[in-house]
């Protein structure tokens, strides 16, 4: 199907810039602009959803990117996923609010993190932190963390 390509973006009132995948609309979240269909004024039509399906469409991304880019052997699940995912949205690790960003590199991302990167991304061994979280563990053991943090606080109160 050709997408038809002289419609135009819908504006947000309260950026007064084009809409932006996750942003809200009192309970709704901006999903995708339709391309096939055009308004009368020359506009797509909007995607709106709950923030339930908006959530649950972000973990099936997560977890299509891990099957297809990094585990192909993994025995994850959506739902599993889904259960472990912490329920305020609150990073186990550092206890900050974490979010979905339409930049994934922001330190209050969200991120499904292996807890011991030799064993994969297996059930018993994933984690959802924030990206801050996941950047400071890298590869590293906890031996090594600690370290790094008695040496930062020793180097900060001098």
């Amino acid at each position: 199907m050709k997408i038809k390509s002289k419609g135009k973006m819908k504006n947000n009132p309260f950026t007064k810039k084009p809409w932006v995948r996750g942003e809200k609309k009192g309970d709704l979240i901006f999903e995708s602009y339709n391309k096939y269909r055009i308004d009368k004024n020359g506009y797509w039509s909007l995607r709106f959803i709950t923030f339930n399906e908006w959530h649950r469409r972000r973990i099936k991304y997560i977890y299509d990117h891990i099957k297809k880019y990094r585990d192909k052997k993994t025995n994850l699940s959506i739902e599993y996923l889904t259960y472990i995912f912490p329920k305020n949205f609150k990073c186990p690790i550092l206890d900050i609010k974490m979010r979905y960003n339409t930049q994934s590199n922001k330190f209050d991302s969200i991120n499904l993190d292996k807890i011991n990167p030799q064993k994969g991304y297996n059930k018993g061994n994933v984690v959802w932190c924030s990206n801050l979280a996941n950047r400071i563990k890298t590869n590293a053991t906890s031996k090594e963390i600690l370290k790094v943090g008695y040496w930062l606080k020793k180097v900060q109160t001098k």
